[in-house]
């Protein structure tokens, strides 16, 4: 029987990517452990962190947050893996860009062309997400506006995070879709613009990240980008084993998010006239039925010539490319949250086969139905 590893787990913050990540490390340490996982306990709202100098173990599996936890990291020689957006090697990390352009892709699909990402807590993955919202807009020549607040230690307090948002929400020109950097900051803004009487998502499309539990019970609820926890845990646990097997450093790695949960903060058509947006919500809510754009030119008063030219000028593309893109999200909804078998997904969407769904499919995405499935659905 091979000898048990002692491993240090020290969990991030937030409290589902958190949950998430200890699943993904719970469960590779059964897979291919044995592991005694040592993880620090919480008094109040501070983790009872051991001492890194002297902690003794076989590995350490924890969130960097500044250089001198390297120094200690380093002087104690036990391998580590790192799991935040801090410059080390040995990382496995949530992509960032890949977070924000996720968020602004939501937004833009809604019909949002302004935006702004406001930073509920100075840090660095804040900044990454920030950067990368402000090169997706450059690239789109978007209008786009950044908060920044000076740098504090720690998370800031609720208090603190409302009144950087009642500074912040004043300075927006609306519509405008509203980026933040994590749910705390979500849910800030959601309740000063409620109480500034800006209506939510007429007016700002509020889009927070973590998808933590309270987004399901706010009012509106709250939209937010999913981080693959799981698979941060998952792949940071099997770096950890290569190295504490010998392995020598290696390059970070970069996990992008499984997609977004869609509430009422960002569920609205926005910038469009009236005939457009009823034939988006048309659409978007027939994508598991062969369609054409003569069905939706039933349902709408427009001619077909006038109805291409609104969607180029106000969408970005043609009502036939919004009916694929609403098949096909049908298609990734049905991989990720129903165990059903591909051939039973094909049968359940638009294509209705499996040769006609995974070619489709395959051309839209770059994957097979089963390879998506494989990298996008939650694994727990």
């Amino acid at each position: 029987m091979a000898e048990k590893k002692r491993v240090l787990l020290v969990p991030p913050y937030e409290a589902e990517f958190s949950r998430s990540l200890v699943l993904g490390v719970g469960n590779y340490a059964m897979a291919y452990g044995p592991w005694e996982l040592d993880v620090p306990g919480m008094r109040g709202s501070t983790r009872t962190m051991p001492n890194l100098d002297q902690w003794r173990g076989d590995g350490i599996l924890m969130p960097i947050v500044h250089r001198d936890q390297v120094s200690q990291l380093d002087r104690n020689g036990v391998p580590y893996v790192n799991v935040t957006a801090f410059d080390v090697a040995n990382t496995v990390r949530n992509d960032n860009d890949a977070i924000a352009t996720t968020a602004c892709e939501h937004l833009y699909e809604r019909g949002f062309r302004r935006f702004a990402y406001f930073e509920a807590n100075p840090t660095i993955y804040s900044a990454q997400r920030a950067k990368a919202l402000t090169a997706w807009c450059m690239q789109r020549d978007l209008a786009y506006s950044i908060s920044t607040g000076a740098a504090v230690e720690g998370p800031l307090m609720p208090e603190e995070r409302g009144a950087r948002a009642r500074a912040f929400l004043p300075t927006l020109r609306r519509p405008c879709g509203l980026v933040a950097s994590n749910d705390e900051g979500a849910r800030a803004l959601l309740e000063e613009a409620t109480a500034m009487g800006i209506r939510v998502p007429q007016d700002l499309g509020i889009i927070g990240v973590d998808n933590e539990l309270f987004c399901q019970f706010t009012r509106p609820t709250l939209s937010s980008v999913i981080p693959d926890g799981y698979r941060v845990g998952f792949e940071a646990a099997a770096m950890l084993d290569r190295l504490m097997k010998g392995g020598t450093l290696e390059k970070p790695r970069l996990i992008p998010p499984k997609g977004v949960a869609q509430r009422e903060s960002t569920d609205a058509l926005v910038m469009m006239d009236e005939v457009l947006a009823e034939a988006v919500r048309f659409i978007r809510s027939h994508g598991n039925v062969p369609l054409e754009v003569w069905d939706v030119l039933r349902e709408v008063p427009a001619s077909r010539r006038t109805l291409e030219r609104r969607f180029m000028e106000q969408v970005g593309h043609t009502p036939a490319r919004e009916i694929r893109l609403a098949q096909i999200a049908h298609v990734k909804k049905l991989l990720t949250e129903t165990d059903w078998k591909i051939e039973r997904v094909a049968r359940a969407s638009a294509f209705r086969t499996i040769k006609a769904m995974g070619r489709i499919f395959k051309n839209e995405t770059g994957l097979t139905p089963g390879e998506w499935r494989e990298k996008h659905r939650v694994q727990e």
